[in-house]
């Protein structure tokens, strides 16, 4: 099968949506011959494969960019795919534009908790990443759930080699305002462990300096982007995601791969993987405080509480299970 997978996230940065795209590409290229439509930006981090072309633009521009969608229908004319791919809510906006004039089989994956679903309607298939998404769309159109997953291999790799083992919790995302990282900061003020936030973005500044506010430099420490996020999870007691608003979250599945207890606010797919006693009842910093106090109180109990969680995320959180998925999304769009 010929793909056309397209990823219109531009300026460079690595998150849920990118990691997801190119494990997902390199999965398939095994198989199959895939096109990868990306941003310039990407061009050091792009996946690499014998089966895998990256075709590169500037997603930059606006959506509705004329210039940037005649590229792009050129570029899909001349490819002459089986199936077009566009991962989250700017390639599906910029797809959908151009579907008529290309008459492919589509799908259409959405990443994130989005307030117009109208322009999914258009799509051969539509795929969401936790159900809690999907139930947006339902009134829409029917949909497919398939969860981010995540190399298993990649992470026993990894988890031989921990880092100096401690007493302490790990958050990992961009430090965007919906991460919740401030609040998450203010709610470690009484809770006597460390805490390693692993990320960058333009919250960076503000998180130091809220830290240095708190005196709380000698529990929370933000070490920034780390493309090898396992060394840090196999020597944590659990991860936090604190969240207000998630698609996936990738770094669930990463943490219960790697067997590491999550603690979370209600999003994504959490409650579909997480016993109930460790989802927060709500989003502000009393709800994370109760939260992380009750799991530090039970850090004993946490490891076989969570074999339930271990065992589903292992069949159904895996780079392979999730390719697989989408494959047979691939053959409904097809028909």
């Amino acid at each position: 099968m010929k793909i056309v997978q397209i990823m219109a996230t531009d300026g460079g940065r690595i998150g849920g949506l990118e990691k997801h795209t190119f494990q997902l590409c390199e999965k398939l290229a095994e198989a199959h011959e895939v096109h990868l439509f990306l941003d310039d930006h990407y061009r050091a981090q792009a996946p690499v494969a014998s089966s895998l072309h990256c075709h590169y633009f500037d997603f930059s521009k606006g959506r509705m960019n004329l210039c940037l969608l005649l590229s792009m229908y050129r570029k899909l004319k001349s490819i002459q795919p089986d199936l077009i791919h566009a991962q989250g809510g700017k390639a599906s906006k910029m797809l959908n534009f151009l579907l008529p004039f290309l008459k492919l089989p589509s799908v259409a994956t959405i990443h994130g908790m989005k307030n117009n679903m109208k322009s999914y309607r258009h799509f051969s298939e539509v795929i969401t990443v936790s159900q809690s998404v999907a139930k947006k769309i339902l009134p829409v159109r029917s949909v497919h759930v398939v969860h981010n997953g995540v190399s298993i291999q990649a992470i026993s790799n990894k988890h031989q080699q921990p880092i100096e083992p401690i007493r302490k919790a790990v958050a990992v995302g961009r430090l965007d305002p919906v991460k919740g990282f401030d609040r998450l900061i203010d709610a470690w003020q009484d809770i006597d462990m460390q805490l390693e936030i692993l990320g960058d973005g333009p919250e960076r500044e503000r998180l130091s300096q809220k830290i240095r506010a708190l005196k709380l430099e000698h529990k929370i420490h933000l070490l920034g982007h780390q493309t090898d996020i396992y060394r840090y999870l196999a020597s944590a007691s659990f991860v936090v995601i604190s969240s207000s608003r998630e698609g996936g979250p990738i770094i669930l599945a990463e943490a219960l791969l790697a067997k590491i207890p999550v603690i979370s606010t209600d999003v994504g797919m959490v409650r579909e993987f997480i016993p109930e006693t460790y989802i927060a009842a709500g989003f502000d910093v009393e709800h994370l405080r109760q939260l992380i106090n009750e799991a530090v109180m039970h850090l004993d109990q946490l490891d076989q509480e969570f074999q339930p969680a271990f065992h589903r995320a292992a069949s159904q959180l895996s780079l392979d299970a999730m390719t697989q998925h989408t494959l047979k999304v691939y053959q409904q769009a097809l028909k």
